[in-house]
């Protein structure tokens, strides 16, 4: 029995709610707090960075970690500064945070599906009222590719259990989603760095199965999941849902 693609959704929808208690507009850090860098509290830290990131203000980012700020302190509501970076597919911050030393996964979900939200909550339109994104898709590929390089991996789970890849090609193989430029490219540079194989077993094999019978019932591309699951190297089999 397949899962309704409702569920996907609901599943989406219920990923980006943390997130969006950061995106939100809240009472933002002025711009004499802002030039200071000075670190008084973490709740006075969480309000200027999270002013920088709405403002793409690199420059206080820059001068909060040259400051002395602890990029791998967890107090930005649990998460990492790479976390929240991440969360806005700003690439430049991401490898300049890398660069000095971020460490991933030190939150109690993996960095990388801090990543997959964020790109969701663009390719949705979820977080600014005027519809305008964070970041290009082009930029927010590349976040993933670095953290890939950086030791993250693509069968790693979100808190509701799915998986980084899953989320993935439900939503970029979905028949309704045509520009799937930047997606091809991200998946022709996966398969040109050799991914570790994954063998989905449990849920994640039935949600394979479940991927193949949206590709027969014509709410999944046929190309496209194909061809993720060669980049991603997951081992499938598609006669699983032949008979049924």
């Amino acid at each position: 029995m397949a899962i309704a693609r409702s569920t996907i959704w609901q599943i989406a929808a219920a990923m980006v709610v943390t997130p969006l208690l950061f995106f939100a507009p809240r009472a933002m850090a002025t711009e004499a707090e802002l030039s200071t860098c000075e670190i008084e509290s973490v709740q006075q830290a969480g309000d200027a960075i999270r002013s920088a990131l709405r403002g793409k203000r690199y420059d206080v980012i820059h001068c909060f970690v040259e400051s002395g700020y602890d990029i791998n302190s967890t107090a930005l509501f649990g998460e990492t500064l790479l976390d929240r970076v991440v969360s806005y597919g700003y690439l430049e911050l991401v490898e300049y945070l890398l660069a000095r030393g971020a460490a991933l996964n030190l939150s109690e979900r993996p960095t990388i599906t801090s990543a997959i939200t964020g790109l969701g909550v663009d390719l949705h339109d979820i977080a600014k009222p005027d519809g305008e994104p964070f970041s290009s898709l082009e930029d927010h590929f590349g976040v993933l590719r670095s953290l890939l390089e950086n030791g993250a991996q693509l069968d790693e789970r979100f808190e509701h259990g799915t998986t980084t890849y899953i989320v993935l090609i439900m939503d970029f193989c979905d028949r309704e989603w045509h520009d799937r430029i930047a997606y091809y490219d991200f998946l022709d540079d996966i398969s040109a760095n050799d991914p570790k194989a994954i063998e989905p077993t449990g849920p994640d094999n039935t949600a394979v199965r479940n991927m193949w019978l949206q590709v027969a019932m014509g709410h999944l591309d046929e190309e496209c999941v194909e061809r993720s699951f060669k980049s991603f190297r997951v081992a499938n089999e598609r006669e699983f849902v032949a008979d049924e």
